[in-house]
């Protein structure tokens, strides 16, 4: 099977007794999985349909957007932002993201200047629009 971002998040399982495709989608820790059986889906092509019309409506169901570029589901931060962090040292936000030509970008937002609640709704509403417009490409 060709890796595209068509088949993302499917996989081929070829077993013993077991012959089909097992879709999973995953967001915020919460997991959804199932095995499309080429038996009972009338052969291998008619199960990949299956599992991919499943994969893509867990994923309106979950809230996932349906894309081909990578969406980042649980935040790594110190903030609980994806993409948005706080240095103590600095005291000032800084905000990453990936540019749509594959480069990352980034900047910060002071908290000295604007004040620490003000900065941060400064920082997500960057990291939001920033996104937007990766996604949006």
């Amino acid at each position: 099977m060709p890796r595209s971002a068509k088949y993302r998040n499917i996989s081929r399982i070829d077993h013993i007794n077991t012959h089909g495709w097992y879709a999973r989608v995953m967001n915020n820790g919460r997991q959804r999985s199932k095995l499309f059986s080429d038996l009972k889906n009338g052969g291998n092509q008619a199960a990949l349909l299956c599992a991919m019309a499943w994969r893509d409506r867990m994923k309106e169901e979950m809230g996932i957007p349906i894309t081909s570029k990578h969406i980042q589901g649980k935040a790594n931060t110190n903030t609980g932002i994806v993409g948005v962090r706080f240095s103590e040292k600095e005291n000032k936000f800084y905000v990453s993201w990936q540019c749509p030509d594959g480069r990352p970008g980034n900047t910060s937002v002071s908290a000295n200047k604007h004040g620490k609640k003000k900065a941060l709704k400064m920082a997500v509403a960057i990291r939001d629009e920033k996104e937007r417009i990766r996604l949006s490409e």
